[in-house]
């Protein structure tokens, strides 16, 4: 069903590339996602590989899916919303062409679903033309400055890890830390991120160790640093899945289970392996500004909407997609301008929070907003496969 979904997107995408813009009469959104239509269609829009589905084309695709629906119901309630949709893979959605600063002089709202290298180029873009564009997904600013009009959805590791020290600070605050990681230069960075979030409390601070292993000695390292007479707090320091999956078998080789907290970095719980029930037994935590409450109407309902169109369970892109465009749009069409800073604006939320303030750089002048970010996250455990907010 997703093939015929992108081959439909396909004469839209086509048709927005060749036609000029109308006069403005409704609040327009250019989302920028990656579609990879150009290795999917050839210049007449037939398909090179039949009906294979590109599988990199997923996420954008759903996430572009959810924008739709949440259109549809902004229409409904009476706000007037328009998408143009660019693909960021092929030569007309790429973010250094033409036809992009075109689509976003034309937007009221950027949505950008994109990687880091685009998205700040976009970013730049939209900052020459004064538009708001939000950055969804990608959890890093990569160097964007002085720029007031970008929105980052997805908070910096550094925004993760201060949240993170103080969940761990609150609910286990006598337990044995340890912290575990690679020789290497991403995971000393991000031990360096959580000392400096420990020295900056003035008392009680979290008992932690750091222990620096390779992968081959992670199952032999593990018992020797559990403290059986407390709890215990394992953290694997790194964003690198075959190291905290490591870390995971120790943990479920251990006897006494009970007794051990693992915690992973952002990303790491979407391990493939460590979603398997073999892992039930082990207490796994990490943090996120995503949350699917499993029993929630508002979720249930965009699945079944979502399964009637397409035969396929809603997966979290479909939800991003859809809480974004609607929180955004219903910002712009209450204050003409995106604005954060009015509380009762979380009427327009559909499922998580926002938190968007206003961040500078170490070293920035006071006065200069860098970007808003948002500082919503939860503290999330798996409990037999599922998510629960704690």
């Amino acid at each position: 069903m997703k093939y015929f979904l992108l081959t439909a997107m396909v004469g839209t995408l086509v048709c927005s590339t060749q036609l000029g813009f109308a006069q403005k009469k409704r609040i327009q959104i250019a989302l920028f996602t990656s579609l990879y239509l150009d290795e999917t269609f050839d210049s007449t829009g037939q398909p090179k590989k039949g009906k294979e589905f590109p599988k990199q084309s997923i996420t954008g695709l759903e996430f572009y899916e959810g924008a739709t629906m949440a259109i549809d119901s902004l229409n409904k309630n009476g706000i007037s919303v328009g998408l143009r949709v660019l693909d960021i893979q092929s030569k007309y959605g790429s973010p250094t062409s033409a036809n992009a600063k075109n689509a976003i002089e034309y937007a009221d709202i950027v949505i950008a679903q994109v990687p880091g290298i685009e998205m700040q180029q976009l970013a730049e873009v939209a900052l020459d033309l004064k538009k708001p564009i939000i950055n969804a997904t990608y959890p890093n600013d990569r160097g964007i400055r002085n720029n007031p009009y970008v929105y980052m959805a997805n908070p910096r590791i550094s925004t993760h890890i201060d949240f993170l020290y103080t969940q761990l600070k609150s609910k286990w605050p006598q337990a044995n830390g340890i912290w575990m990681k690679r020789k290497d230069a991403t995971d000393e960075l991000l031990e360096s991120l959580f000392q400096a979030t420990q020295s900056n409390e003035p008392n009680n601070k979290l008992n932690f160790r750091t222990y620096t292993t390779e992968l081959a000695t992670v199952s032999t390292l593990l018992p020797s640093l559990v403290d059986t007479t407390r709890m215990n707090l394992i953290v694997s320091g790194t964003l690198d899945e075959e190291f905290s999956l490591a870390v995971a078998k120790a943990i479920l080789a251990y006897p006494k289970k009970a007794i051990i907290q693992f915690i992973v970095l952002p990303g790491m719980e979407n391990n493939k392996e460590l979603q398997k029930a073999n892992y039930y037994p082990i207490s796994l935590w990490y943090t996120s500004p995503f949350y699917l409450p499993q029993n929630n109407s508002w979720v249930k309902n965009v699945d079944d909407i979502f399964r009637s169109n397409t035969y396929i369970k809603a997966s979290p892109s479909v939800y991003k997609g859809f809480e974004l465009t609607y929180y955004f749009a219903s910002l712009f069409s209450k204050h003409g301008q995106i604005r954060t800073d009015d509380p009762t604006d979380q009427l327009f939320k559909s499922l998580n929070d926002y938190q968007f303030k206003p961040t500078r750089a170490s070293g920035s002048n006071e006065k200069t907003v860098d970007y808003f970010e948002n500082k919503k996250l939860y503290f999330l455990k798996r409990i037999n496969g599922i998510p629960l907010s704690q």
